[in-house]
C-alpha cells in the first residue's frame, strides 16, 4: 500500500542522521532541503492511502524497520567504499545478501524451483536490471557522493516505477503523483547542486575507479 511506501521513503531522514553520528558528515542546508522535499513528494505521491490502523499498523512497522535497514545499508557503504573497489565490495554484499535468502527460504521451507519458465525470466530481469544496474551504481556513487545524497537519489526509483507502469502496463497517474514526482527531482537536483557546492569549495577530487 501506498502508506509504506511513504513510510520506506523516509530512509534519507535516517540517513542523514546516521551520516551526522557515525560518519561526522555534516549535512549542508542544500542536502537537508533536499531531503525534506524529497520525503514530501513521497509523503504526496502516497496520501490517498496513507493510514495506519489494523493489520495495515503492521505492515507500516515492516516499512519503517525496511527505511533503518536501507539507511544502515547506505551508512555502512559510504564508510567502506572509499577504501575498497566497487568489484569486490559487490561481490561481498550481493554474495551475503544470496546466502541470508537461501537460510531464510530453507528455514522457512520456501521451494525456490517448479516456477514457470516466464516467472524465470522475470526473476532474471530482476537481478540484471534492479539489482546489478540499479543497485550496483548506487554503491559505485557512495565513493563519490555522501551517503545523504545517495539517499535522496534513491527515492527517484518510485517516479521510475511510475513511468514505465503507466507505459508497460497502461496504469493511470493521478495529479498527485505528478506533483509528487516533480517535488522529488527538485529534492535531488538540490542534493546534487549541494555536493557540487561541497567538492568546490575542499577541492575535493577522486581517483577513478580501475
Amino acid at each position: 500500500m501506498a502508506s509504506s511506501v511513504v513510510l520506506v521513503d523516509t530512509s534519507p531522514v535516517f540517513v542523514g542522521l546516521g551520516a551526522l553520528l557515525f560518519l561526522r558528515e555534516r549535512p549542508s542546508r542544500y542536502l537537508i532541503a533536499a531531503i525534506g522535499l524529497a520525503v514530501s513528494g513521497a509523503v504526496i505521491i502516497g496520501w490517498g492511502d496513507f493510514h495506519a490502523r489494523g493489520t495495515a499498523l503492521i505492515g507500516d512497522l515492516l516499512a519503517l524497520a525496511g527505511a533503518l535497514m536501507a539507511a544502515g545499508y547506505l551508512i555502512i557503504g559510504r564508510r567502506v567504499r572509499p577504501r575498497v573497489p566497487l568489484l569486490p565490495y559487490l561481490t561481498v554484499t550481493y554474495g551475503t545478501a544470496a546466502l541470508v535468502l537461501l537460510i531464510g527460504a530453507a528455514v522457512t521451507r520456501t521451494r525456490l524451483v517448479g516456477v514457470t519458465g516466464i516467472d524465470y525470466l522475470y526473476l532474471l530481469l530482476l537481478a540484471v536490471g534492479p539489482q546489478l544496474i540499479g543497485h550496483s551504481t548506487f554503491n559505485w556513487a557512495l565513493r563519490y557522493l555522501s551517503a545523504g545524497t545517495v539517499a535522496v537519489i534513491t527515492l527517484g526509483e518510485p517516479i521510475g516505477a511510475t513511468v514505465l507502469a503507466f507505459l508497460i502496463l497502461g496504469e493511470r497517474v493521478g495529479w498527485l503523483n505528478g506533483i509528487g514526482g516533480t517535488v522529488i527531482l527538485i529534492g535531488i537536483y538540490l542534493s546534487l547542486c549541494g555536493e557540487g557546492r561541497i567538492n568546490e569549495t575542499t577541492g575535493f577530487t577522486e581517483r577513478r575507479e580501475t
